[in-house]
């Protein structure tokens, strides 16, 4: 059985009582756009509410008051206008996670785009040696561990799906880049230290992917949103799933996602 628990950020925490053993999903992370980043990674207190199907939910903008408190990042590099539904809820051995995001401003909004989560690992069994080897992304069709695809930075990584996606100049020095091209829909995963667990993540539309090895072993799918009209909103769904088999894990998303 899986449990899921808001928390009073928008992390919310994921336990798999089968196995004994905890998650977390910062859900999201951020929002960015051509135009300018709309959330960071700083806290924010969202107001979490259940509707009556068990689904947590929550409504969020960026407001002056949000870039007035930001300390670790430019409010200078932020916009307002973009406004946030998300949605998260368990359906058997799945936890679906829904982004809303609409331009609430007189101006077009371009290529907005979200991590869609910082989905992190809470245990030994999945934080520990070897995580980089242990993580999988996409590639032709095939879980492919990240040890044998090229990146930057030796702990973390960002993929990208095409070469002319490759416009977040600011974060280069921390997430570092990789000339390998994941498939679209990033589907990213991770195995236990013994190999007999696994989870996998994946987005509709989700064109970019990130894995870190940096004591929390996060994975990342990103979808993209597009260019949003004033007043237009775009929703996209994403899942977690949790099995023995990565490869089946993938395809079972691949399929939920629209590969």
């Amino acid at each position: 059985m899986i449990r899921i628990r808001p928390t009073e950020t928008r992390f919310v925490d994921i336990r798999h009582e089968g196995w004994g053993l905890d998650w977390s999903i910062q859900f999201p992370e951020a929002i960015v756009s051509a135009e300018g980043s709309a959330m960071s990674w700083e806290p924010i207190h969202p107001d979490w509410e259940q509707d009556e199907s068990g689904a947590w939910r929550y409504a969020w903008r960026t407001t002056k008051g949000y870039l007035e408190g930001l300390q670790h990042v430019d409010a200078g590099d932020f916009v307002m206008g973009l406004a946030l539904e998300a949605g998260i809820w368990v359906d058997g051995d799945d936890v679906c996670t829904e982004l809303t995001i609409s331009n609430e401003s007189g101006e077009p909004f371009h290529e907005v785009r979200s991590e869609g989560g910082c989905f992190q690992a809470r245990s030994d069994v999945f934080c520990d040696h070897d995580e980089v080897a242990r993580s999988y992304v996409a590639v032709g069709s095939k879980m492919v561990s990240m040890t044998t695809l090229h990146r930057t930075e030796p702990i973390r990584a960002l993929y990208h799906s095409a070469k002319d996606q490759d416009d977040s100049h600011n974060w280069k020095w921390f997430w570092g880049r990789s000339d390998s091209r994941i498939d679209v829909p990033a589907v990213l995963g991770a195995l236990s230290t013994d190999g007999t667990k696994a989870v996998a993540i994946a987005y509709e539309q989700s064109v970019r992917g990130m894995q870190n090895a940096d004591d929390h072993h996060c994975l990342h799918s990103c979808p993209r949103f597009g260019d949003l009209a004033p007043g237009e909103s775009v929703t996209r769904c994403g899942y977690i799933r949790f099995g023995d088999d990565i490869a089946v894990l993938a395809d079972e998303l691949r399929e939920k996602v629209g590969a």
